[in-house]
């Protein structure tokens, strides 16, 4: 989740201007590179490996122009990023062949831990009786190169996929592919979404305290460029750049890549190792 924004005043008063700036073309071409490192940030944060360029600026000012604002409109943060939603979570991959155990709580298991085996209720809720739609879900939350599955009712609690029968035709092999594609279809958007929406805040902030201390002496339509390269002081009450605001985008595939190269290299220096060894052998 993005930091607590509590603190961030929530919009930003009119700058009070007579005149206004409505789009990139308002901008000078200096002027136009007065938010690359917002830029960078963001491209961080989506590891998408984005750099500072023509087309990258001209979608950034594309965001922070969007929907009409101008710099006589409100900015407004956009406070912490939205909850994932469990549709965009798992997949249906079949059904329960009897009624489940209840689920053991927290203080009993593991987290995400599946629940043993246990004497099924005499009245179980509806998730979870025979029939009931079964999902797969992945879990990220185990370490930087974990990914493991969780089956699970549609109330999103865990159960033993001993219990699961598959719908016809799919493997438990298909059902992890497609539940990686799909979750990272949708966790990618809502992160860069998320994101995108911040990155743009930031620059609308940033316009806007320049508009404010150098006003638009340039005749060529855009800003003035500050002396020396100096970016002006932030006036009281406009949105600070936060970094850590930002959401990491974390997806299973990119947890998969993580673990490959993690087994890539401790296979070579463990090929290596009995290099050493077999020659220090010989050598005796």
């Amino acid at each position: 989740m993005a930091a607590n924004p509590a603190a961030i005043p929530s919009s930003q008063h009119h700058s009070g201007l007579p005149r206004q700036l409505s789009s990139i073309t308002d901008l000078s071409a200096e002027q136009q590179t007065m938010c690359d490192d917002i830029i960078k940030l963001v491209a961080q944060a989506g590891r998408t490996g984005e750099v500072p360029s023509a087309e990258s600026r001209a979608g950034f000012w594309a965001l922070v122009f969007a929907d009409g604002w101008n710099t006589n409109s409100t900015n407004r943060h956009p406070g912490e990023i939205p909850d994932r939603r469990a549709v965009h979570s798992r997949i249906h991959i079949g059904t329960w062949d009897v009624d489940l155990p209840v689920p053991m709580t927290p203080s009993k298991k593991r987290k995400n831990a599946a629940p043993t085996i246990e004497a099924p209720p005499r009245n179980p809720k509806a998730a979870r009786r025979a029939g009931a739609p079964a999902y797969l879900k992945p879990n990220l939350n185990w370490s930087r190169y974990g990914l493991t599955f969780i089956v699970c009712d549609e109330n999103g609690s865990a159960a033993s996929d001993q219990f699961l029968r598959l719908a016809d035709g799919l493997t438990i092999a298909q059902a992890h592919s497609d539940v990686i594609k799909h979750f990272d279809k949708h966790e990618s958007r809502r992160v860069t979404e998320y994101n995108n929406e911040l990155g743009a805040c930031w620059g609308r902030s940033r316009l806007l305290t320049h508009v404010r201390t150098y006003g638009f002496a340039n005749n060529q339509g855009g800003l003035e460029v500050s002396q020396g390269g100096r970016r002006p002081t932030m006036n009281a009450g406009e949105i600070p750049i936060i970094p850590g605001q930002l959401v990491k985008l974390e997806t299973c595939y990119g947890r998969i890549q993580n673990l490959i190269m993690l087994v890539h290299d401790s296979a070579a220096i463990a090929t290596v190792s009995r290099g050493v060894r077999y020659a220090d052998h010989r050598e005796k």
